[in-house]
């Protein structure tokens, strides 16, 4: 464990020496759960009960947690920031929330030992994973042909940028007084990417978590040792109506038992090896999320662009988000299957292993961009491959040819696993299109639509989270106040989670089936309906039980009043 409380970097001068001992517990991070059914033990989260399937694991206001709020509540870094302003230097950079943060983040390790404890033990906790921004040159060099090479380089300009911009309107004695370079910005930005969790809010705006801990509860993921996740986008923003204040719940991705090592997913992780060894310095090996992108641009006749625009929205993916959401960079990147700009279709292809060519809607997108008539001819079947056959020998011709015996660095020797990986997908693709012999092949037939979604996980998860509860209160002594204060907490987290399923709230539209339903979504409403009633009332059972009990307890505290004159007082 000594390892995962250091913090070391001598090319940024970033340091922190924190040679604490992780709590035995793991309490010190997680202050003021309202939820937590992990434990920490040997370096590694395990569950400290069996946990199902969409079951909340741990729940955490946001109060507890670092906000843009809380660095702006930050007298020392506030009043630098906020006197730029009034002295009329400004930039757009002090807008921005990632500015705030990565700021604060850098004066708390400034100060250093005057930081307060629960502070440093946070700071502790930051990853030392290196993602590809903060990569030298001739180490970035590895992934040459890979589009991640450029977006990496384009987020350090932009993060330089930024540094400049902060320069321009803050003095050099204000940059020293919050511990800031340029070099220790681009660090902090980079530990954002790994350790920001960003969700929609209620007012509809989007809300940064900073979680330096973040990376040991992905831990298990990310080591390809545990069980894979059925659930992918297990966290969620709920909001809680008893502590009046938003609350970060990470539910079970898939089935855990007690004393098993535990992991959470959220809306970028899992995810492409690109975007893992982009934002957080990792790559999952095998990885079945793992995918390359394809961009096709086909000019459009101006006697086809109707069409084409048809075909575009049948293959949208755009679903605005609601609050509580997760929001990914696909979503934050506005990311499209396809678009049209300038009389030029715009494709956007990604090449997986278990989807090496188009979609039918895609495949059938491209034709119709391709085709010279009103409707698509069977001719433009074969240049739509051919078109696919030579973008993806475009990509494949751009990759540098080296040897992994020719890597000089660890990053060079990950930057070529990451590369080949990219390469692999790319040879089957190019394999499956020359087995490509009719429009069958061209893409699978649609799973069945009933299929658990995600919604249905997490809302059959709550379900025996709130059978459980149900039997706890019933077992659970008069007395235990304390005890029933923890189950209570755990009620409201669960109530909240059900007032954010889709179909709605199960505790106000009631659906309880007569009988069994084939619809899997259905049968959970109803169950989940069944279960939160039956756990409000075992709750309010044990309060009226407790109440009984401090009644009684009062009446006999009373003191007896003595004898006056043989009458005894009422």
């Amino acid at each position: 464990s000594s390892d995962l409380c250091r913090c070391h970097s001598t090319r940024t001068g970033v340091h922190i020496d924190m040679n604490a001992p992780l709590s035995g517990d793991f309490s010190r991070p997680f202050r003021d759960c309202l939820l937590n059914k992990l434990t920490w033990k040997d370096g590694t989260f395990v569950c400290a009960v069996s946990v199902q399937l969409g079951e909340p694991l741990l729940a955490l206001p946001i109060s507890e947690l670092w906000t843009t709020d809380t660095a702006k509540e930050c007298k020392d870094v506030a009043s630098i920031l906020l006197s730029s302003h009034t002295q009329g230097r400004t930039a757009d950079v002090l807008d921005n929330d990632s500015t705030w943060l990565a700021l604060y983040l850098l004066h708390r390790l400034h100060i250093g030992d005057n930081a307060d404890e629960h502070c440093k033990v946070q700071l502790s906790l930051l990853p030392k994973t290196e993602p590809l921004p903060s990569w030298q040159e001739q180490d970035l060099a590895a992934l040459e042909g890979s589009r991640w090479l450029a977006i990496a380089k384009q987020f350090r300009d932009e993060v330089e940028d930024e540094y400049q911009q902060l320069v321009e309107c803050l003095t050099d004695a204000m940059l020293t007084q919050l511990g800031a370079s340029s070099e220790k910005y681009i660090w902090a930005q980079t530990v954002l990417q790994q350790c920001c969790l960003r969700f929609l809010s209620n007012d509809g705006l989007p809300v940064d978590l900073f979680l330096p801990w973040l990376h040991l509860l992905e831990a298990g993921l990310a080591s390809g040792t545990n069980k894979t996740p059925q659930l992918l986008d297990a966290t969620r923003l709920e909001f809680s109506s008893k502590h009046h204040c938003p609350v970060v719940v990470f539910y079970a991705p898939c089935d855990f038992v007690a004393g098993e090592q535990a992991y959470i997913t959220h809306g970028a992780l899992p995810g492409p090896n690109g975007r893992l060894f982009m934002e957080r310095g990792i790559l999952l090996s095998p990885n079945p999320w793992d995918f390359v992108e394809l961009t096709i641009r086909i000019p459009v006749r101006a006697s086809r662009i109707a069409s084409v625009q048809d075909r575009i929205r049948d293959v949208s993916t755009s679903v605005d988000p609601v609050p509580g959401q997760f929001l990914t960079a696909d979503t934050m990147e506005g990311w499209e299957p396809a678009c049209m700009m300038d009389d030029v279709l715009h494709v956007n292809i990604r090449v997986a292993e278990s989807q090496l060519l188009p979609s039918r809607e895609v495949f059938a997108l491209l034709q119709a961009a391709l085709s010279d008539d009103a409707a698509a001819d069977p001719s433009s079947r074969q240049q739509v491959l051919d078109v696919l056959q030579r973008g993806l020998q475009s990509i494949k011709q751009g990759y540098a040819s080296a040897e992994r015996e020719e890597m000089e660095s660890e990053r060079c020797s990950r930057a070529f696993v990451f590369v080949e990986a990219e390469k692999r997908l790319i040879n089957m693709a190019l394999e499956a299109i020359d087995m490509a012999s009719d429009d069958s092949s061209s893409a699978p037939a649609p799973e069945s639509c009933l299929n658990l979604t995600a919604a249905d996980m997490r809302l059959r998860g709550c379900t025996h989270s709130l059978n459980s509860l149900a039997a706890c209160f019933a077992a659970l002594p008069s007395s235990q106040s304390q005890t029933a204060s923890k189950l209570m907490d755990e009620l409201d987290i669960l109530r909240a989670s059900l007032a954010s399923f889709p179909e709605g709230n199960p505790e106000k539209v009631a659906t309880i089936p007569l009988v069994k339903t084939a619809d899997p979504t259905l049968q959970a409403h109803g169950d989940a309906t069944a279960a939160v009633l039956r756990a409000r009332l075992a709750a309010c059972s044990w309060e009226a039980e407790n109440l009984q009990l401090r009644l009684s307890r009062r009446t006999s505290e009373q003191v007896e009043l003595p004898e006056v004159d043989g009458v005894k007082p009422e």
